[in-house]
């Protein structure tokens, strides 16, 4: 024990000199959510972004201003192997438990089997000691709640543990309580709540008393071990220690366990230690201990006034969330008013388990893996009198008419307790129509305000409750993809969504969907599958609205059938031999040698007489084989740049088949040869290409609005994809008329990380894997100080918008509609150019499909109109 301590001790020291090191975030954004989860039980969720990366907080808030709520300290049903802590709450259901957070840190044994847990503070239960405090004193601070219902913060020492022989008068003292390592040179007292059993025969010279109810049942020495009742004792000692139990104790006696601790055992109902004060009287003190760096971490606090107790879990490890110091999460918890609070154990141990008024128990924190803790600090609703005070309605708060919502009604006593009731005595309105609610079900009839009431009453009681709910008009359909080009035999899966103009949207059972039938497609349960040669617009329905969007589906054709002198060309100086004797792919082909002198600086090409046209193919496929050669394919890009793709792990025998995707070539126009001796050969054959039946966006029914001098005074444009592939006489008319705009932009080019400007700011994000959690500490520096500007802004993505995940979304939204100037933003798509809006937000999408690109024949670009916030559709000329 005392080694082990050392080594705490040791650990302590360095991470201390670790954690001076590190450098403390600064904090660039805070969002907060506020879910009110049950009576007087509030789910606070932070999101902070910093330089450092974006922390998750979760706090579970329990208002304490009418003393409704009582603590325990839980523990496994087995205490010795530890529980996670959603079974330690599971196993209270009955007392109608409302929050719980992992407690104390824990030593886990590998020295014996006999307990494999053990915490390193104090824990006490129902007023029972599980664990006495650490040995070194005023280090290790503890959550406490009397029998007083007083919650406490503050130290709990051990001042001594005696079993004492009333008989005799004789006072035997002990080491520990329920802490062990193994090792028994020290007397250790065990209760029956945490050993099942004695330690039996497995050491030398032990000796082991057996207490219940104040008396000695059994003195046992080197024993097979026995089963111990929970309402037992264990005392355990070897040596000269197990002598003097022999010595001055019978069975029969009758003895007392004296526990004598700063805070009075008796004073007590729950307590669970942590490692130090994050936060003592307001102010951050010095650790007594500290685990450095960021890790997920749990803490336990209550604000100045004694109303507010806070269960804090904070995220790490998960991917997203960087996790906490000890002292960034002091001061967190400072920022938010919190005046007092200890730190418990985190890691891989923080779990914040709380229960919604529907009773299901729901985690409250993501740390990426859990492990068993020791113990947990739970909270529990204190009275109850089961007569219906109130109801709660529980049910969505913003919905759309005519949808079908979950709901359900909890009858709750003035204590907050869920009580059953009779629902024939029930009646639920929605505005003044009665509704009837017995499948957990209702579908509001209306868009607007709508006021949920439901009505209690029978012969002895009567309670009235109301929930007023937003209710959104459905009036646009739309599919989680725009447009679809596929080939025969592809599928793809579709989400469909609900939306109103203003933003709100839902997402809907695809297998509501309907489709007309067509043999060219087959849609089943969200799945399009590609049958045959298709190019139009496929209209899908659900209830009274629609949405059309535009689908080809293309075929694979033979590209080029031969590989001879009708087909390419080559250089004087190479001698090639053509052979046409060799069979593969079902048909002839020619095997094309060649002979040098010599491979130093030696390269050609085999010119292809006709380029292979590329338009409207998204890949190519072949095969070859080639001995003593490397082998490039040469390929004209949309910009008119020549690219050499190399074809690798080639084979000399056999013919291997290959595939490229050439949506961004305009052509195939060479093989390229780098002989490695000065004999050698290429053979390929079978070349093939997807040939894509480019959906007809062109037709797409969307404002475009020509160029116009008064509205480009107000307007930055952007260049899409498809302006430099455009016929030369189009592109003129539109650079013609680029200077009447504020600022012109091509989303194709290089730009400037931001600009200021006199009407307008920009800033041009870039991410590295597809998600805003890459943005530099800088790019979200000058986000934040961009927007306090009094000026329109526009935020380019390198990103679809639509491609983020929901969280992203949330804090992009919440961040531009925080201000008083209009936001708009513009990012790239794999579809057509469009324009949506997002919650009141405009979003422009800018064409970046290489394959629709090189096809486009029209000029459609977006422009942003600075002065009145939104993006339109402009077409140049």
């Amino acid at each position: 024990m005392k080694r082990f301590l050392s080594f705490i001790s040791f650990a302590t020291i360095l991470s201390i000199v670790l954690s001076a090191f590190a450098k403390p975030y600064t904090e660039i954004l805070r969002f907060k959510t506020i879910q009110q989860i049950a009576p007087r039980t509030y789910y606070e969720k932070y999101e902070l972004l910093t330089d450092e990366g974006f922390v998750d907080i979760n706090c579970i808030k329990l208002d304490l201003i009418d003393g409704g709520f009582y603590f325990d300290v839980l523990k496994a049903s087995v205490a010795n192997t530890g529980d996670f802590v959603y079974n330690m709450v599971y196993n209270q259901i009955d007392k109608n438990p409302v929050a719980a957070i992992n407690a104390n840190f824990f030593y886990t044994n590998t020295k014996t089997d006999y307990n494999k847990i053990w915490p390193i503070g104090i824990s006490v239960s129902d007023g029972k000691i599980l664990s006495s405090p650490n040995n070194k004193q005023n280090t290790f601070p503890a959550f406490m709640y009397t029998n007083a219902s007083e919650i406490l913060f503050d130290y709990i020492n051990g001042l001594s543990y005696k079993l004492v022989n009333l008989d005799s008068g004789y006072e035997f003292k002990i080491a520990h309580i329920n802490k062990f390592t193994g090792d028994l040179t020290y007397p250790i007292l065990f209760t029956g709540d945490y050993v099942q059993k004695t330690i039996g025969n497995k050491y030398k010279g032990i000796v082991e008393l057996i207490i219940k109810d104040g008396i000695i049942k059994d003195i046992r020495e080197e024993d097979q071990a026995v089963a111990l009742d929970k309402d037992e004792y264990l005392l355990a000692a070897t040596g000269n220690y197990a002598k003097n139990l022999k010595t001055n104790f019978k069975v029969g006696d009758k003895v007392e366990i004296k526990i004598d601790l700063s805070v009075p055992i008796e004073k007590l109902k729950a307590a669970a230690s942590g490692n130090t004060f994050l936060l003592k009287d307001g102010k951050i003190p010095s650790f007594t201990h500290e685990i450095a760096g960021r890790h997920p971490r749990s803490a336990i606090g209550i604000d100045k006034t004694g109303r507010y107790l806070y269960l804090v879990a904070v995220d790490g490890r998960n991917g997203k969330s960087i996790g906490l110091s000890q002292g960034e999460l002091a001061r967190f918890l400072q920022s938010i008013g919190v005046w007092t609070a200890i730190n418990l154990d985190g890691g891989y141990s923080t779990q914040l388990i709380a229960k919604d008024n529907d009773g299901n128990l729901k985690a409250f924190y993501n740390t990426g893996e859990t492990r068993k803790v020791f113990d947990s600090i739970a909270a529990f609703y204190k009275y109850r009198d089961d007569k219906i005070s109130t109801f709660y309605i529980d049910c969505p708060d913003k919905v759309f008419a005519d949808e079908e919502y979950p709901i359900k009604v909890f009858a709750k006593d003035r204590f907050y307790n869920t009580i059953t009731y009779d629902a024939v005595y029930l009646k639920v309105y929605q505005d003044a129509y009665e509704i009837d609610i017995k499948d957990g079900l209702f579908i509001p009839y209306k868009d607007g305000l709508v006021t949920i009431s439901c009505v209690y009453e029978d012969m002895y009681q009567k309670a009235f409750a109301q929930k007023k709910i937003s209710v959104y008009k459905p009036e646009i359909l739309i599919t989680s993809k725009k447009q679809l080009y596929l080939l025969p035999g592809e599928s793809v899966a579709l989400r469909f969504f609900i939306k109103d103009k203003v933003g709100h949207f839902k997402e809907i059972d695809p297998r509501k969907v309907q489709v007309e039938e067509n043999p060219a497609f087959e849609f089943k349960d969200g799945s399009f599958t590609a049958k045959s040669d298709f190019r139009g617009f496929v209209t899908f329905t659900y209830k009274d609205l629609k949405c059309s969007i535009p689908v080809g589906i293309g075929e694979t054709l033979q590209l080029l059938r031969s590989f001879d002198y009708l087909a390419l060309s080559w250089p004087k100086g190479v001698s090639m031999f053509l052979s046409s004797k060799n069979k593969t792919q079902g048909k002839y082909s020619n095997k094309i040698y060649f002979s040098v002198s010599s491979t130093k600086g030696k390269s050609f090409k085999l010119n292809f007489k006709t380029p292979v046209d590329l338009t409207n193919i998204s890949k190519i496929s072949f095969d070859l084989c080639a001995k003593n050669v490397k082998v490039y394919l040469g390929f004209k890009m949309l910009n008119g740049m020549q690219k050499e793709v190399e074809i690798s792990q080639l084979k000399v025998d056999n013919f291997k088949s290959y595939s490229l995707n050439v949506e961004s070539y305009k052509t195939l126009d060479y093989i390229f040869l780098i002989p490695q001796k000065t004999q050698g050969y290429i053979w390929i054959d079978n070349l093939t290409g997807n040939v894509v039946n480019l959906p007809p966006v062109e037709n797409i029914n969307q404002y475009v609005a020509k160029f116009d001098s008064n509205l480009a005074k107000s307007s930055v444009i952007f260049l899409t994809k498809s302006f430099e592939n455009l016929p030369s006489d189009t592109k003129k008319k539109v650079e013609s008329n680029l200077g009447s705009y504020l600022k012109c932009y091509s989303l194709e080019k290089y730009n400037p990380p931001y600009e200021k400007n006199e009407k307008f700011n920009i800033v041009f994000l870039r991410t590295k894997s597809g998600s805003i959690l890459d943005f530099s500490f800088y790019q979200w520096m000058r986000i934040k100080n961009l927007s306090t500007e009094k000026k329109s802004m526009i935020v380019v993505l390198d990103i679809p918008f639509e491609s983020l995940r929901q969280d992203e979304k949330d804090i992009l939204i919440r961040l531009l509609k925080s201000r008083k100037s209009p936001s708009m933003i513009i990012c790239t798509t794999s579809d057509y150019t469009r324009v949506e809006r997002y919650d009141t937000l405009y979003i422009g999408y800018a064409l970046s499909n290489d394959l629709l690109a090189k096809s486009s024949t029209k000029s459609v670009n977006l422009a942003c109109d600075v002065e009145k916030g939104y993006i339109y559709l402009a077409r140049g000329y």
